[in-house]
């Protein structure tokens, strides 16, 4: 293998390393209960994008930081105070955006929630 060869597999793996740092920086991040970011600097800015209500919604169901939220049910958000459909379905939105996704509930699957 030449330096050449060499140099684009280092590349290569430097920019996966990279990506899944910036994954694991993304899942571990905290969700805040409030307050302005300044003093919240170690929360990943794809968090500002959840509404406060939305932030709190997810903190009453035990949600602190991001990877939580796969650990939980639509069902566990729509029963927390002040979490209706319009913020079910931003939460919903943003996990999409994310790439998350909620826990399996084969009793209720998501398409019934909104059959309530």
């Amino acid at each position: 293998m030449d330096d050449m060869q060499l140099s684009e597999q280092l590349s290569e793996l430097e920019g996966e390393v990279n990506s899944v740092s910036s994954r694991v920086d993304f899942l571990t991040s905290r969700i805040p209960n409030g307050g302005p970011r300044k003093k919240n600097s170690d929360v990943h800015p794809a968090v500002w994008e959840l509404s406060t209500r939305a932030k709190h919604g997810l903190r009453a169901c035990g949600v602190t930081e991001v990877w939580k939220i796969e650990q939980i049910t639509p069902y566990d958000l729509i029963v927390a105070p002040n979490v209706g459909r319009k913020t079910l379905a931003h939460i919903y939105e943003w996990m999409e955006n994310h790439d998350l996704h909620y826990k399996e509930d084969p009793k209720r699957p998501w398409t019934n929630i909104w059959k309530r």
